[in-house]
């Protein structure tokens, strides 16, 4: 018995050590941000799995009582295995990459997680030492913000969003909300124990839950995390409705809900009364409230890109595309007005169309599974929670679901939606009134069997899924950092290849970059430049094999191939690309770049033609359209495509792409006669491309 209860103390420690995780920023790493909390949390997590399952096997106490929520969970991480073994790229489904550290792998370390928090934490008193050690690492964050808010610490991804140890601002903006629920529950829970007349800690305590929430407020506005913020209101707006609504005898609380909500009516009237006032268009966060429209660039680009997730759905409606596939969606129903966007998306921004598309139908139904058996055991299924925890949860759960329509989740968020439900599971079957004892097990299974048998499977394990992928990644990091060092960069590059991991994949993409400085660098004795580039079209062409319906990765290889002159290569991988993407602008432009190299005028120009017709407000299409009339000497079609363009912007005009394309043709005369046109409508141009041309010449593009 001693024993076992080293090991639930051990189990314990171990959870706490998971609250850690928002902390850990690994510079070492590929992707600080991402990889080392990824890392970080399924080491632990498969450490306390090893010993739970000792512990588990020894003493039934310590295994996890049955619920619809752990039901749930577990139909839930079924559907995901089915959707990642039928996808369309199992291996990318199970891996994910190092951006996102997700995929199948990082949902069952999750779902042990959950398993491990509501077998370890059987009693009230543990869930509070859980809570209030996530809110001692939230005030640690809240702490790491307000330096970077004040200068003292650089704010990661530039700009004025603080983003804290999280690299984005919307990160932090969800493990904000959680905390200032927690916060709330914990003012409740203390408001409804009479802790204030408990004495001067009591009262201490109370003082720091109420400035810890005031800051972690502060930094949610400070995000200006649109989704957030209108998350956080609208779960405070349903915790009012339903105190209002269930709380029949308390009342205070209702009218703390009342004037809860008229307070959401009040900012929500003033806001829009002032949303055009100076000082609301000057605050980053205001001006970003006060943008929100159907016509913005950011709400069209969601309406877009929605629409090709629903495409893709359509297309695989049962079990989806499978986990980390939405690149595959992004790719085939691509949508050409997205041309001013990201050029890779790997997420849909909203959380139905993310699960439509990784797992389908079944899928969403799954995950939106967890929040319906998650009310059902709130207000459903007898528990000793009151109305106004109840009521917090709720919101909660609200809060972080509207956050999710318009972004996707991470790790730490994911961390404590499933600590969230954790607890929630606990209420459902805690026993009432709580044992002060555990009953102890009369048969317990002998432990060095037990030890053997989990060592045997955990050790090979823990080196596959971790070991190898984090010395893989190291090595990447290592290698990019070595940049003046080309010899030492290629021998770390083939070390990451190596190691045969699902670094290898991003290792490709970088590789290309090495590859295309080393041709450059005259330096390099001629057969390591060889070796180097040979290396880079080996894996670029196995990552291709390995993704074989992503056509980032043949379009990457085309470009590379083009720029070192192995030009039929090239062709067949963009050719293959545009297959996989056939409305992305890009990739008709790299292939009409590599025909006009090849001298096939009049295939350029048709390539650049289907890509302007796409989308004709794209002014690189226009541009790119007139470049493949130039050389096709076509200069009439060229001149009237330029000239319209210079209606709008005369600036359109001074690209130095077009005085090669002129002078390859040997007629400059005409550009000049496009500018002279365009100085009559504009004199105050004519300074500007006297300049222009001053460069050119400066540059000996001109003589």
């Amino acid at each position: 018995m001693a024993l076992n209860k080293v090991l639930s103390w051990l189990i314990f420690g171990g959870l706490l050590l998971l609250t850690v995780t928002p902390l850990i920023v690994s510079t070492s790493l590929f992707f600080p941000f991402i990889t080392g909390k990824g890392f970080f949390f399924r080491i632990v997590t498969e450490i306390i799995l090893a010993l739970w399952i000792i512990l588990a096997l020894r003493d039934p106490n310590y295994r996890p009582r049955r619920s619809w929520l752990l039901a749930a969970m577990s139909v839930f991480l079924l559907i995901l295995a089915l959707a990642t073994a039928w996808g369309a790229n199992p291996y990318r489904s199970f891996w994910s990459n190092f951006e996102r550290m997700e995929g199948l792998i990082g949902y069952l370390h999750l779902f042990v997680y959950f398993l491990i928090l509501i077998s370890i934490l059987r009693l009230e008193k543990l869930w509070k030492i859980f809570a209030h050690t996530l809110l001692g690492i939230n005030a640690v964050i809240a702490v790491f913000s307000i330096l970077q808010l004040a200068g003292y610490l650089k704010i990661n991804q530039g700009g004025v969003r603080v983003d804290a140890t999280f690299g984005n601002a919307t990160y932090l903006a969800v493990y904000g909300i959680f905390h200032l629920f927690l916060i709330l529950f914990c003012l409740v829970r203390f408001w409804q124990l009479k802790c204030w007349g408990r004495g001067v800690w009591w009262r201490g305590l109370a003082v720091g839950y109420v400035l810890l929430g005031l800051l972690d407020l502060a930094i949610l506005y400070k995000t200006a995390t649109r989704g957030a913020i209108l998350g956080l209101g609208l779960g405070l707006v349903i915790f009012a409705v339903l105190i209002i609504w269930r709380e029949k005898n308390n009342q205070i609380i209702k009218r703390v809900a009342w004037g809860t909500l008229g307070l959401a009516i009040l900012i929500t009237a003033g806001f829009f009364t002032v949303r055009n006032s100076a000082w609301v268009k000057q605050s980053p966060t205001l001006s970003r409230f006060a943008s929100i429209s159907t016509t913005d660039r950011t709400t069209q680009a969601r309406f877009l890109i929605w629409n090709m997730s629903w495409q893709g759905f359509k297309e695989r409606p049962l079990l989806g595309w499978g986990p980390e596939n939405y690149i595959l969606v992004f790719n085939k129903y691509y949508d050409p007005a997205m041309y001013n966007q990201e050029p890779w998306f790997d997420r849909s921004h909203n959380v139905v169309f993310d699960w439509l598309i990784s797992a389908g139908a079944l899928g969403l139904l799954s995950y939106l599974s967890l929040f319906a058996m998650a009310l059902y055991l709130l207000w459903w299924q007898k528990n000793n929670l009151s109305v106004p925890e109840r009521s917090l949860i709720t919101g909660l759960l609200v809060a972080y679901f509207f956050h999710n329509l318009f972004v996707f989740d991470n790790l730490v968020s994911y961390l404590l939606f499933f600590a969230l439900l954790g607890y929630i599971h606990f209420k459902s079957t805690e026993e009432n009134p709580v044992p002060s004892v555990i009953s102890q097990p009369k048969n317990q299974w002998p432990l060095a069997p037990i030890v053997v048998i989990v060592g045997a499977l955990f050790l090979p394990t823990f080196y596959w899924l971790n070991v190898k992928p984090w010395l893989a990644n190291r090595t990447l990091i290592e290698a990019l950092s070595l940049q003046n060092y080309p010899k030492d960069e290629f021998a770390r590059f083939k070390k990451v290849f190596a190691y045969q991991t699902f670094a290898s994949t991003e290792a490709s993409e970088q590789m290309i970059n090495f590859a295309l400085g080393a041709a450059q660098n005259q330096s390099l004795p001629t057969e390591d430049r060889t070796a180097i580039a040979s290396l880079a079209r080996d894996q670029i062409l196995e990552t291709i094999k390995r993704e074989p319906e992503n056509a980032r990765y043949p379009f990457f290889a085309g470009s590379f191939f083009s720029r070192l002159g192995w030009l039929e290569e090239a062709r067949e991988n963009l050719e293959t690309a545009r297959r996989l993407s056939p409305r992305k602008q890009t990739i008709i432009f790299e292939l009409g770049g590599l025909n006009i190299n090849q001298k096939k005028y009049d295939n350029a120009l048709a390539l650049f033609r289907a890509a302007y017709e796409l989308d004709k407000s794209f002014s690189e299409a226009k541009k790119l359209y007139a470049l493949g009339a130039i050389y096709d000497d076509q200069l009439p079609l060229a001149t009237d495509l330029l000239s319209a363009a210079a209606k709008d912007d005369p600036s359109f005009l001074l690209d130095e792409r077009l005085v090669q394309a002129y002078g390859s043709i040997n007629k400059p005369d005409a550009l000049v006669a496009v500018w002279q046109k365009a100085i009559i409508a504009d004199p105050k141009f004519e300074k500007t491309v006297m300049d222009f041309i001053a460069d050119l010449k400066k540059k000996g593009v001109i003589q």
